[in-house]
């Protein structure tokens, strides 16, 4: 951790599904570029879901090898524990909806016995970030997300990865950028904001606005405390 602070030169990536999730760093850095005196953090905006992410940053990584690449970006809770306008950073990643539904049971590729783990970066079904004390001093609760291909609508559906996974968040990207960077081998972050409850498609209830605002202050604060 101490080593990556001090390294004032250090190549930093911010990577977001959608521009708006990180609209303010963006003005932040462009308000602040003369006063920011380290090299501007590389931007990529990746498109929504886990084919347009996962093209963007293996085709981005390809002739680049950065020292930090962080994904921000907002995110469902599935407990109360976790209210819209929380920030967090995640710790675990698991892929929620790749495998399938049999009798009344939801089994994944582990289940099945398809994934033997001969790839090396899962542990027990999960991506975890092993970089996570980097965020430390932001005093941000370690979370474990669910990556999804579809939002999570059906409340059947939606306790029974609650009872199999125990996850905190869900996401349409995180698991994809957990996998890329451990495959090679490059610190990462990756922090969220909530921004409603899963399954609650009440959008007068979703605090999006709220999320990326705050999301924002601790991207901007992360940035600063990277580049001290």
């Amino acid at each position: 951790m101490g080593r990556m602070i001090e390294i004032c030169t250090m190549k930093i990536v911010l990577v977001a599904a959608t521009q708006k999730e990180i609209e303010p760093t963006l003005q932040w850095l462009e308000k602040n570029k003369d006063l920011y005196h380290h090299p501007a953090p590389e931007i990529l905006v990746t498109g929504v879901g886990l084919m347009n992410f996962c093209f963007s940053l293996t085709n981005y990584l390809h002739n680049t090898i950065p020292d930090l690449i962080v994904q921000a970006g907002i995110a469902g809770s599935f407990h109360n524990k976790l209210l819209p306008g929380s920030v967090v950073v995640v710790k675990e990643e698991l892929m929620g909806d790749c495998g399938v539904w049999e009798n009344n049971q939801w089994n994944d590729l582990f289940d099945m016995g398809l994934d033997a783990n001969n790839n090396g970066v899962w542990e027990d079904k999960k991506l975890i970030n092993p970089h996570i004390e980097m965020v430390h001093l932001l005093d941000l609760q370690e979370v474990r997300s669910l990556t999804v291909n579809q939002v999570s609508t059906n409340t059947g559906i939606i306790d029974a990865l609650c009872q199999k996974y125990q996850p905190d968040i869900e996401s349409m990207e995180g698991a994809v950028f957990h996998y890329v960077c451990l495959k090679k081998n490059l610190p990462f972050l990756q922090l969220r904001a909530i921004s409603n409850i899963v399954g609650d498609r009440n959008k007068a209830n979703w605090k999006i606005h709220t999320a990326i605002e705050l999301l924002n202050v601790e991207l901007i604060h992360l940035l600063q405390m990277l580049t001290k």
